[in-house]
Parts: C-alpha cells; structure tokens; sequence
C-alpha cells in the first residue's frame, strides 16, 4: 500500500510539472504554482514534486522563461507575474514543520542559483527576496510606507471579516455571539462617526449595510434586531444626493425587501432630498419624482428596478407594472394642462423602461405619441426626458449582462432573450424616427432639437457591438481574438480612415481585455495596427503598459518589444525624411514612444542590454523633446541599477555626450539653432527652459550613482554649460548689435 501511495504521488507530481511547464495559459500555471508549492509542504509529496522539478537548478531554469508575474513560480521560462507568485509561495513554505531542513537546503541552493543571473538576466532580486524566510530563521522586516487609515482597517480587517466569520456559525449561542459583537460595532461607529462615516455606502457590496440586510434574509429569527441597527445605521450615514447613487448599474446592491425598507427609510429620511436632486440622475428613470412639482422620488419605479434586479427572468411583477401603468396612462389622458399631460407620459413611459420590458414599452410609446400632441411639448419629450436616458439606451441594446449568465440553462435563456427583444427594439427605433418626421411640417421644426432621436440608433448600434464584445469571457481568447480581427478588417475594408479612427476605441475595448485575460499573447496583432491608426494618446497608454508585458512569457515579451519599437523606429525616420508641412498628422504619436521609453525604464521583463540598445536607436531619430527626455530617464536609471555593467554605463555616458550635450547646450531645446538660424533670424528664439540639464543635474543627487559615472555626468554637464555659455554670449553680442 505505501508503494502505490507513493507511486501516486510521483504521477501527481509529474502532471504538476507538465501543467507548469506550459506557455500558452499564465493564469493556469498560476493555479498550478499554488499546487506545486502546497506539495513541497507536505511530507509524503516534497521529494516527489522537487525531483519532479529537477531540484534547485530545474526550477531555477523553469522560472527563466516564466513572464514576470510568474517569476514566483518557474523562473526562467516564467511570466513576471509567475515569478512573483511562485517567489511568494515559496517563501510561505517557512511554517511547514515536516522536512523543513531538507526543503530549506534546496530552497537556499534555489535562491543562489537565481541570485547568481545565470539562469536569467531579468531584474528580478526583490522577488527572490521573498523566499528568504524559507531558509533563513528570521524575517527581515521591511518599510513599506504605506499610510494606515484608522476606521477603513478597521471595517475591513477587522470588524466585517469577524462578523462574516461568526456568521456562518450554527446554534442559538453562536447568533447571540453575533449579535452582541454587531452591537459593539454599531457602538464603535456611533462613538466615532466621523472616522466611519465614508465607510458606511448603501452600494458597497461587502459594506455593513448590505451585510445585515443579507444577514436578515439568512436568519429571520433576528430580523428585528437586524432591522434595528439597520435604521441606526441608516440615520448615520445617509448623505443627501449620495445614496442612491450606483443602484441601477452597481453590481453589488442586494435586491431584497429590507432593500426597499432601506431606500423608503431614507426617502422619509430626506424628504425627497436624497436622489431627486442628484446631478449624475438628471436623466435617469432613478430621477423620476412621484408627481407633479413633487420632490420625493418614485417608489414604483424604484421597487420596478430592484425586484428587476432580484431576479432579471421573472415576470411575477408584470401584473403590478400593468396595473400602474393604467393609473398613469388616466391620469395624464384626464389631465388637460399641456406639461401636466407630458409629465404623467413621462411617469408612465419610464415604468416599463425600469422594468425592462421593450414589448410594453413600445406600446406605451405609441400611447404617448397619441396623448402628446403639442408640438412644443413633443419635442421636448421624446427628445430630452426618454432618448437621453441610460436606461433606455442599455434596454435597447439587448445584449445581457454577463452576471446574468448563470450557468448553460441562462446563457440559453440569455440569447432567446436577446434575439426575442432585438426586433422590438429595432421597431422601437422606427417609431421614434417616425414621431420627428412627422413634425417636419410644423413650424416650430428645428432639426437640431431632434437629433438626440437620429442619433440614438448610431449610439445602439455601436452599444451591441461593444457590448457583446465585453461581455465574452476571459477563457474565450481565441473566440474574441476572432471577432475583434472580423470587426477591424471589416471597418477597414468599409470605412474611410477618418470613421475607423472615430470608432478604434472599441477595438481598443476589446484587445485591452484580451491582455487582461489568460493568454494576452493574442492582443499582440492588434496592438501595432492601433497604435499606428489611433491619434488618441489614451489609447497606447491602455496598451503600451508594464503590467501587459510582465503578463507575457519572457522570449514573447523580448519579441514584442522589439518588434514594436523597430516598428515605431521606421515610422520615425520615415517621418524625418519628410518635409515639414503644417497641420499633417505625424506618422508616429510622441506618446508611443514616450510609452515605450517608461516601460523599459526599470521594467522587471527585458534585460538592460536590449534596453539600452531599443532606447539608444529611439533616441538618434527622436526629434520632439517630450520623447527624447522619456529616453533620456530611462537612460538615466539604467545606471543605477544593480545588475547594471561598467561596461553599460560608459556607453550610456558615451550617448549623452554624442546625442545629448549638442541638444542641452541649445538656446532652445526644442528648436535646436543652425548656422542658418543665424543668419535669417539675426536673432534667433530662446528657450525658456532645458529638461535634459535638469535630469542630469537630478541625477547626480542620486545616492546610488557610482563615482566614476558621477564624474561622468559631471564632465558633460559643464561641457554643456561651456556651450552655453558660447551661443548665449553669440546671442547676446547680436541682440546689442539692434540697439539703437
């Protein structure tokens, strides 16, 4: 038996090995690590698993090729995020008792074979660190600088991980325990209010609100007391205008009945105070007050949204939604004043918007086509109080929410819902297009008063699309890949360069989530493409970041890099080969280069050398200073890092004396004078300030510059300042010579 125990345990060693050994899906190794790392606690799995991995050296060799969030886990071949994960697991491997000395010896051999840079180059010593407690008796504590917030600590360290944890007791002592604890808490935030009143949100998911009113769903026994400190902590947060923001769309507010209490306990509260005026609802359903010159907000259609929300599939509230539909529907059909009549349309039209239903709601939108007839109210009905709504327009894409895909039987029920309601809402859009022709003839016709209904079948269009594009999950890399490479080439096959420009952010939505998920090597062909079509700096910086390229496998990051900057590097000569002509869009944003200088400026993933060579290339063709001072920080901290080379920085300072100093010691860094400036301007223009002098004076502060690379900088700094010195004393005698 205690043969083919262990022979087990050597086969689920082996497929833990072959799991961390794949490159295609970060995020499984990362589950994988965790796996590896709970064997090497155990007794009867630790040989197993480190012969498995090669011992010290294997390991070493795996994280090599990790990206860097794996680094913590199989070093060389591992993403940054793998190795930082796998370095902290290790570490966490201190506390085990049994083979502690065996796994700390190979522990300590694993961290000096990493230390040494043999296996792999990357910068990665502050993530080795984290196994030392591993191997060594003590832990070295370490300053991390971060502000301690007293009452958020609190809350969220303390008082509601405890209650959550006395919570899923059983037994009347253990809800009494509960209990008593909760009741000290209130006393807590009551003797402090001022510290715990930011933290007391009606939308906060994991907030004390929502928790006693799961809390009293659980355990009805305790509703009373629960309700109780509810109204409590009611009256000691509510904030005017701020409550009720976020129900609509936040994903975490609790649709329960003790949700409704809450909402109608503070309406009481605030008479009317708490939502009606809040800016961010001007045009939302949530906006909505009960009657006319009334500031109370409408409890239908507040209780319509949370019961939709408590379960978005049932139609048991339908009945009640009809019937108020009818009052509504009377009471604006008897009213005779013009905007007495428009408001209770308003009313009515809002409720099926809140419930959701586009079938009821386009019946009621020909209704109030029939009760509205002034023109004057018309437009300023249709066109303010229902296109501009939120609401509306989410209801008219019909694509579900991802949170509503709860298991096959939802996805199913999903899409009949979304191919049941896209018709309607596409009949809705002819109705509403229909209502402004109409008014065409009228005199009091203004098109521009109409527009928000021409548009709103663009802005539909475009929220399907985007939608059903963020709403794909993570392990759907190569579906989404796909649909984002059909919708690119499709706008660029259909559309001029100017509309694909206007409509790249969406592509841009769906490639920033493809490197968000668990194989963001597939968002590489999409990125050159929009960094060479967008003109919107926004856009590269969603791309271009540190934390994407920490997520790739080593040799793809070191491939992306240089593929992308040798990119970027044609364009840029390409563009100074080109005359200078006013207003032409540059073929290379200065903002891409930029980005490329900060991420490889103490980046964890490319080594120094491939650093030093991408930004040097950069900096030769870079004519805009904004570029050029990004290269030269980024120069500049290469030469305080600790795996830095003599070697590397004599060639830095070598670069700055060749492509820096003629630049610094300009009149104006951004406009360098030529010989030729001198003689058609007479007087060239001055610049009012010099970044590369500044960030190599900085840099001399810098308690971790070598000596001799001190003395370095310091030589190009007065030879700056000698030639200076030259074209300002050149400038000065010629600013003389035009006196009078």
């Amino acid at each position: 038996m205690a043969a083919c125990a262990r022979k087990d345990r050597s086969v689920a060693a082996v497929e833990i090995m072959q799991e961390l050994r794949r490159t295609a899906d970060s995020s499984g190794r990362s589950h994988t690590i965790g796996a590896f790392v709970k064997n090497l606690r155990r007794r009867d799995a630790f040989h197993a698993s480190w012969q498995a991995v090669g011992e010290a050296q294997g390991l070493a060799n795996m994280m090599a090729d990790f990206s860097v969030r794996n680094v913590a886990n199989m070093m060389a071949d591992f993403s940054v995020r793998n190795v930082r994960t796998m370095c902290h697991l290790l570490g966490r491997t201190a506390p085990a008792l049994y083979l502690r000395e065996e796994r700390r010896a190979g522990l300590t051999e694993l961290v000096q074979i990493l230390t040494s840079g043999e296996t792999d180059d990357r910068p990665f010593r502050s993530f080795y660190q984290a196994i030392v407690p591993a191997f060594v008796l003590t832990r070295i504590p370490s300053a991390t600088g971060k502000q301690v917030y007293i009452a958020s600590d609190f809350m969220q360290w303390f008082a509601m991980p405890l209650l959550r944890k006395l919570s899923k007791r059983r037994g009347r002592p253990a809800r009494d325990e509960h209990n008593k604890f909760l009741v000290l808490v209130m006393e807590c935030i009551k003797a402090h209010l001022q510290l715990f009143k930011s933290e007391l949100r009606l939308v906060d998911r994991r907030g004390l609100i929502q928790f006693i009113m799961e809390r009293a769903d659980v355990v009805p026994e305790d509703r009373d007391l629960l309700t109780t400190q509810l109204a409590i902590l009611l009256s000691l947060a509510a904030t005017k205008g701020l409550w009720i923001q976020g129900i609509w769309d936040a994903s975490g507010i609790v649709a329960s009945d003790l949700t409704i209490y809450a909402i109608f306990s503070l309406e009481r509260l605030h008479q009317g105070q708490s939502s009606a005026l809040h800016e961010n609802l001007a045009d939302s359903v949530l906006h909505q007050v009960h009657s006319p010159g009334a500031r109370e907000v409408d409890l239908d259609i507040f209780q319509t949204v949370l019961e939709r929300k408590q379960d978005p599939w049932s139609r048991r509230w339908t009945e009640c939604v009809l019937a108020t539909l009818k009052e509504r529907e009377k009471k604006a059909s008897e009213s005779r004043e013009p905007l007495i009549r428009a408001f209770w349309a308003t009313s009515t039209l809002r409720l099926p918007i809140a419930a959701g239903d586009l079938g009821i709601l386009h019946e009621t939108l020909l209704w109030a086509r029939r009760v509205i007839k002034d023109p004057l109210v018309a437009k300023k009905f249709f066109g303010s109080l229902v296109v501009n709504c939120p609401e509306l327009k989410l209801l008219m894409v019909s694509v579900p929410l991802r949170k509503e895909l709860k298991g096959a039987e939802r996805i199913d029920e999903a899409l009949a819902t979304a191919q049941r309601d896209i018709v309607p809402a596409n009949n809705m859009l002819l109705s509403l297009l229909k209502i402004a022709l109409s008014t065409v003839t009228e005199p009091s016709f203004k098109a521009n008063e109409w527009m928000p209904i021409i548009g709103l079948a663009k802005q539909v269009a475009e929220g399907r699309v985007v939608s059903f594009l963020s709403q794909l999950h993570f392990s759907d890399p190569l579906i989404l890949a796909d649909l984002t490479t059909h919708y690119l080439d499709g706008m660029n096959c259909r559309l001029p360069l100017t509309l694909v420009k206007s409509y790249i952010g969406h592509i841009v939505t769906a490639v920033v989530r493809l490197c968000q998920g668990t194989q963001p090597s597939h968002a590489i062909p999409f990125i050159l493409p929009i960094i060479q079509i967008s003109e919107n700096s926004s856009n590269h910086r969603q791309l271009l970041t540190t934390s994407f390229l920490e997520s790739l496998p080593a040799s793809t990051a070191r491939h992306f890099m240089t593929t992308t900057a040798s990119t970027i590097l044609e364009r840029m000569k390409e563009q100074k080969s080109r005359p200078w002509k006013e207003r032409e869009s540059p073929l290379v944003k200065v903002t891409a280069v930029k980005m490329i200088a900060e991420i490889l400026e103490r980046n964890r993933v490319i080594p120094l050398n491939l650093s030093y060579d991408i930004l040097v290339s950069l900096l030769k063709e870079a004519c805009h200073i904004d570029a050029r001072l990004s290269i030269i920080s980024g120069l500049l901290s290469m030469m305080t890092e600790s795996t830095s080379t003599a070697d590397l920085r004599k060639n830095i300072l070598g670069v700055f004396e060749e492509h820096v100093l003629p630049v610094a010691s300009q009149l104006n860094e951004r406009r360098p004078t030529t010989e030729e400036d001198w003689v058609q301007l007479k007087i060239p223009e001055v610049g009012d300030q010099n970044g590369p002098l500044v960030l190599l004076r900085r840099k001399l502060e810098s308690s971790q510059l070598k000596p001799k690379d001190r003395a370095g900088l310091v030589r190009i700094l007065i030879a700056a300042f000698e030639q200076s010195a030259i074209q300002n004393e050149r400038w000065i005698n010629l600013f003389a010579e035009r006196l009078p």
